[in-house]
């Protein structure tokens, strides 16, 4: 509930620059495309979970829901992953080594969240009798293969954060010793510090999927899709 109060209420503050910075251009880009799509398919996502949460669904709805949710947080990764590489790319002035190396991260991601989604049959989440209010009581996981999906899927988001973190860094730092400017200012320009709250954030997400007992208590923990 928390993440998604943050995300409706910045999307709130947003909307007027979203609108002025993108919607009365005349010009559309890719930019503009994946930043749109990842921006509405997200909090599409997000009002479905709190209906997965809250409602007492039945538990065919409930597999469902846990399917769509899955295959719409692996497309929000990948395009959300596209933008931050494209940052990076112009920091490094078009680099086209850089670029080799974020296509070939912006793959393997895309391969392992496809496979983590859509690997594991629906049979594995059995319904039971439903004990409170809520998708993650309705249904439980009888099959270790949804556990290692869902590590998989986020272990390669968290490569590819750090991966764009570090790059990020390392050009702030070459570009604060360069300048006048103080660390902090350059870090906070170049979103070195946005990169290094995503990282820890895929940490986080990657620790609750391996302690939790039951997998589907981590797909409200929504904390990188956020």
């Amino acid at each position: 509930m928390v993440q998604s109060s943050i995300l409706f209420y910045d999307y709130g503050l947003t909307l007027g620059e979203e609108i002025d910075l993108f919607w009365k251009q005349s010009r559309r880009s890719w930019p503009f495309v994946l930043f749109t799509f990842t921006r509405y398919i997200t909090l599409l996502n997000h009002i479905l979970v709190l209906a997965y949460t809250f409602w007492q669904l039945p538990g065919s709805v409930c597999k469902s829901v846990t399917t769509y949710s899955n295959v719409a947080a692996c497309i929000s990764q990948v395009t959300t992953s596209v933008l931050m590489c494209m940052r990076v790319y112009a920091l490094y002035n078009q680099s086209r080594s850089v670029m080799i190396l974020l296509i070939v991260l912006v793959m393997s991601l895309a391969g392992l969240t496809s496979w983590g989604a859509l690997s594991y049959p629906l049979s594995d989440i059995s319904p039971v009798p439903a004990q409170a209010v809520g998708c993650e009581n309705t249904l439980v996981i009888t099959s270790a293969q949804v556990r290692v999906s869902s590590v998989v899927s986020w272990g390669g988001q968290l490569v590819l954060d750090v991966a764009v973190f570090l790059l990020t860094l390392w050009k702030s730092l070459q570009c604060g010793i360069s300048s006048h400017r103080s660390l902090m200012f350059v870090c906070l320009r170049d979103g070195t510090m946005y990169f290094g709250v995503v990282s820890a954030a895929s940490v986080v997400n990657l620790v609750v999927l391996l302690v939790t007992t039951n997998s589907l208590d981590a797909f409200t923990a929504y904390l990188t899709n956020t």
